[in-house]
């Protein structure tokens, strides 16, 4: 079955009618995932129908990286039905990010939530890319400066109003970085001073932030990117959407991508002008380097690659990886 699955058909189970057969070919993933999708439109439909009685219209479905997403108009009014993908830890601690942040302007607008979903009200507006003005990104660093001005106690996901799951950054990610890191070895085995310098400066780094009293973790979005933010630019709004990952980190994990390239240094250099809290480039690199390189892959290597140099730079070393001579 094609994960991608794009429905525009009134709220019913889709493929309702698949043949034995064709059932059969299925892999066991795929069927579950079918089973999952006619379990979704179920509950739709007792949501929609029964409990909130809307007559809706255009219903359509499609999957997300955390969250299967059904889009349907009411009253002239588009409105986004989510069911997580993950369990239901993903809407209790949505649900606790809404009751520490939901009264700032730029957290989308909750209609109804339950144990099993939740429907919002679709944001208006365009992914926050290059192409964006400088404006976007000044109204981007003052959302951030609200954001990140609640500290918080732990470190993590949000299992509390302001408790986080672990005790500080290094038990956050010490515990699977080994693994991550030999998987990642095979790959620079023509580049072993680079890749030595890197292991090495990356725990230095980590430690050194552990060590810290100065660094506080505080509550952040979690995974900031440019599809997680929606600018009106009509009314000048900016909205942070998906906060499935909100948790306690520090500021600099909501920060890293603003390192991408496509992003002019005009935008750049608007965004911390305007972001007013102290910033650790190193860390900033830091998590660039690990969630684009180490624990969430980065597909495309030359981004990869970009992101080991730009910390190993910024960290000093004069060492420097060659996308030529990775061993794929």
């Amino acid at each position: 079955m094609n994960r991608q699955l794009i429905l525009t058909q009134p709220i019913a189970k889709p493929d309702l009618a698949i043949p034995d057969d064709e059932w059969q070919n299925y892999s066991p993933a795929n069927q579950a995932f079918a089973e999952f999708i006619y379990e979704v439109f179920d509950y739709f439909s007792l949501v929609i129908n029964e409990k909130l009685k809307w007559q809706v219209e255009d219903v359509k479905v499609n999957q997300g990286s955390n969250n299967l997403v059904i889009r349907f108009t009411y009253r002239q009014e588009i409105y986004l039905f989510r069911v997580p993908k993950f369990g239901q830890s993903q809407l209790k601690n949505y649900m606790r990010a809404s009751r520490l942040v939901s009264h700032h302007h730029f957290f989308p607008e909750c209609i109804y939530i339950d144990g099993r979903c939740m429907i919002e009200r679709f944001v208006v507006g365009n992914q926050l890319t290059s192409a964006s003005t400088i404006t976007a990104y000044i109204k981007l660093a003052q959302c951030l400066s609200q954001l990140h001005s609640q500290e918080g106690k732990g470190y993590g996901l949000l299992l509390m109003a302001n408790q986080g799951a672990s005790l500080n950054i290094a038990d956050y990610y010490l515990a699977t970085s080994a693994t991550y890191w030999e998987s990642l070895a095979p790959l620079f085995q023509d580049q072993q001073p680079a890749y030595q310098a890197l292991t090495l400066l990356w725990q230095q780094k980590l430690t050194a932030v552990n060590a810290s009293s100065t660094s506080s973790p505080v509550v952040c979005h979690g995974d900031l990117w440019q599809a997680n933010l929606i600018y009106n630019e009509e009314h000048g709004q900016l909205k942070l959407i998906d906060w499935d990952t909100c948790g306690i980190y520090h500021r600099e994990k909501d920060l890293h991508f603003l390192l991408d390239e496509k992003i002019s240094p005009a935008c750049k250099q608007a965004f911390f002008e305007h972001y007013p809290h102290p910033v650790d480039d190193q860390l900033m690199a830091w998590f660039r380097l690990t969630i684009k390189g180490l624990y969430f892959i980065e597909p495309h290597l030359n981004q990869r690659i970009t992101a080991m140099n730009h910390f190993l730079k910024v960290m000093g070393s004069n060492e420097k990886f060659n996308a030529e001579q990775v061993q794929e």
